[in-house]
């Protein structure tokens, strides 16, 4: 799955000169933001259980270009087309292929999503022609033009926001509608805010975190952080009744099944506690808060600063983690900066923590964005270390103002500690999830090492910094 297509969009938006607005300028976004446009009005509608595009360039897509499961079962399938010119031949062309492919034998409902005026009398002719087609094979067909997608969106002042800025809302839903959204960062001051954290993060994990020189001397090069970091997995606490074992197929536990893999924790003989492994970014992404405990060494710091780089990314590379968090806004922070700011002044809150880091690493021009994106519905909490606090005290009061901060903003989080850290200064309220950072396994420990090598044998080669070539499959 392409993992672009969760990000935010990135066309730049003119603001309107009309007062009142009827139609939004749908010409004017990339053939890229028309599809993320149309997966998010898919997933909208609250009969749709899941919504995705539809295969990865060079792949047979089957005359479509997203799908959304409905949660009776059926199919939608969507076909995007922004061109410059758009007439009854393409409504034909855009049916024929469809019919050739897979899905048409599985969608109910086959949507042309374009930026043209689907009520030229031509093209209507055209969708009235085709629909009898595939009405015949017991599929409805639905064009989506700029008036029915403006017309949609008028309900959705979120994604009008995300895509064409405040004003836009202001002149399609209404002064009011765009007041509720508040300090909500629009379209515009995301690209930014994604823009300056992605180079501020970068440069700051380089300098506390170099990795291995790939030259020796007084001046090395080590490999770029995004460049060396290896998928970690997670060991997840879960409890499973006897009852549920037993009432797996006896094929399916003779060959392993779901059976986790270890026992931590037998608590009655109806009742175990397991340990089961599963991949660290599909751990995370199964909730919206999360704690990671590793010993030291382990990478639990690693796994932050990866998460925040990559969702940051143009190109994310978790499919995972974009796909439930690819439109949030990654803010990361040490605890023991927190620890440190509270023992220092009784009392000092999150923001003013964020604030006096950003300052401290140059980024207090940033600032202002991120005092915003902190009110923001969609801001995610990276907070690297709970355990690394000045005193108990302080770390107390952290904790206890992180959680409030998570519950009142109804914010995502992911946080790390060390083990016996956290013991002490734990997480106490629900609707957190708790994983312990799994020792690599044998292919891990291959693949870190490969890559080292890999990245040292080029930069020897070729006497300059490694590049993209030297990424680890």
């Amino acid at each position: 799955m392409p993992t672009w297509l969760y990000t935010p969009p990135a066309t730049p938006i003119k603001e309107p000169s009309e007062t009142r607005l009827q139609v939004l300028p749908i010409e004017t976004l990339r053939w890229e933001d028309l599809q993320r446009l149309t997966v998010r009005i898919a997933s909208a509608d609250g009969d749709v259980e899941h919504c995705q595009e539809y295969g990865v360039r060079g792949q047979q897509q089957h005359g479509i270009d997203a799908y959304a499961r409905r949660r009776d079962g059926t199919y939608v399938v969507y076909q995007c087309k922004q061109l410059g010119e758009f007439g009854a031949n393409d409504v034909r062309a855009a049916v024929k292929s469809f019919i050739k492919g897979a899905w048409a034998d599985r969608a109910k409902r086959f949507v042309i999503v374009t930026n043209a005026d689907v009520r030229d009398r031509e093209i209507a002719d055209a969708v009235e022609t085709e629909a009898v087609k595939l009405g015949e094979r017991g599929i409805s067909l639905v064009p989506w033009g700029r008036e029915e997608l403006s017309t949609t969106l008028k309900d959705l002042p979120k994604i009008v926001d995300d895509f064409f800025g405040r004003v836009f809302v202001e002149r399609l839903c209404g002064d009011e509608v765009a007041r509720q959204l508040g300090r909500r960062l629009e379209h515009r001051d995301v690209v930014e805010f994604r823009r300056r954290l992605r180079e501020l993060f970068r440069e700051v994990f380089q300098l506390h975190d170099p990795g291995l020189a790939l030259e020796e001397g007084p001046h090395p090069r080590a490999v770029p952080f995004e460049e060396r970091f290896v998928p970690l997995d997670v060991l997840a606490q879960r409890v499973v009744t006897r009852a549920a074992v037993d009432a797996q197929p006896s094929d399916e536990r003779e060959h392993g099944g779901s059976e986790p893999q270890r026992i931590t924790d037998a608590t009655s003989a109806d009742t175990r506690r397991y340990d089961e492994r599963t991949d660290l970014e599909t751990f995370v992404a199964g909730a919206d808060r999360s704690v990671l405990l590793a010993e030291a060494g382990a990478g639990k710091s690693t796994v932050l600063r990866s998460i925040a780089l990559d969702l940051l990314s143009d190109s994310p590379r978790s499919a995972a983690l974009v796909a439930r968090w690819g439109d949030r806004l990654p803010v990361w922070l040490p605890f023991g900066f927190w620890t440190r700011a509270v023992a220092q002044t009784p009392g000092a809150s999150l923001a003013e923590c964020l604030h006096g880091w950003l300052r401290q690493y140059g980024g207090e021009d940033v600032w202002p964005l991120v005092e915003r994106a902190l009110d923001d519905d969609r801001v995610l909490l990276l907070v690297d270390g709970l355990d690394e606090w000045t005193t108990e005290e302080a770390a107390r009061v952290a904790v206890d103002a992180l959680q409030m901060f998570v519950d009142r903003r109804h914010a995502a989080a992911v946080v790390t500690a060390r083990p016996y850290g956290y013991g002490i200064t734990p997480i106490t309220r629900e609707g957190w999830q708790l994983g312990y950072v799994a020792p690599l396994s044998p292919a891990q420990v291959r693949a870190v090492t490969e890559q080292w090598f890999r990245a040292r044998y080029q930069a020897q080669q070729e006497g300059s910094a490694p590049d993209e070539r030297t990424t680890a499959a």
